[in-house]
């Protein structure tokens, strides 16, 4: 729903002090679409680009950022696909997926 998009963009804009854009169940849409769609929300509320505001579209290489730029007493929200354990991709095809888990296994190596 691109409505939603430019929506979300703006509330994260409003809220957050950085923002990570990527992917999470693109389904037949175009990912990066999504993702410039979100940023360009987000962009609009003030954050810049490569400052504040980071579209990266392998999830796993954005939660890897994530928390690699966290510091002590920051609050990392990782929306979007909870505890499902997939992620729906084009063509109808589900990959195996657990934020959980990622996230976990790069605060271990932090």
């Amino acid at each position: 729903d691109k409505d939603r998009r430019f929506k979300l963009g703006e509330m994260i804009g409003k809220r957050a002090a950085i923002c990570i854009v990527t992917d999470e169940d693109p389904y037949e849409d175009d990912p990066i679409e999504i993702i410039d769609d979100v940023a360009s929300a987000v962009t609009k509320q003030g954050k810049e680009l490569e400052k504040n505001v980071f579209k990266i579209l392998d999830r796993k290489e954005a939660i890897g950022k994530a928390v690699e730029m966290a510091e002590k007493g920051d609050l990392i929200l990782i929306t979007g696909k909870g505890s499902e354990q997939g992620m729906c991709v084009a063509g109808g095809k589900m990959i195996v997926w657990d934020d959980r888990k990622i996230v976990r296994d790069f605060i271990v190596k932090k």
